[in-house]
């Protein structure tokens, strides 16, 4: 069986380091939007969404009745959306 070869050519010593730099920088911004992101969503559903959605609960109740939902849909969802072969990240 013969080999086959990918018209690629190998990257020199620096553009491998400049490739690299750029992963990582990609990498950390986005790790910082999305830590961000869940920070912000957290403590928004903490102080505000029990008692915008669930004013008739216990405080208590209704902190945790806004933390559920979340969490909910994606136990839901999730194996419907990877059984449909729709999106397979993600998903556990």
């Amino acid at each position: 069986m013969a080999a086959t070869q990918s018209g690629a050519m190998p990257l020199s010593d620096e553009d491998a380091r400049r490739q690299l730099r750029r992963a990582v920088i990609a990498s950390t911004i986005g790790t910082t939007i999305e830590w961000y992101d869940f920070f912000l969503y957290s403590t928004v559903t903490g102080l505000v969404f029990a008692k915008l959605y669930f004013p008739e609960s216990a405080p208590l109740v209704g902190t945790l009745q806004a933390f559920l939902i979340p969490d909910t849909d994606m136990y839901l969802t999730c194996p419907v959306v990877y059984k449909k072969n729709l999106i397979r990240t993600m998903c556990w």
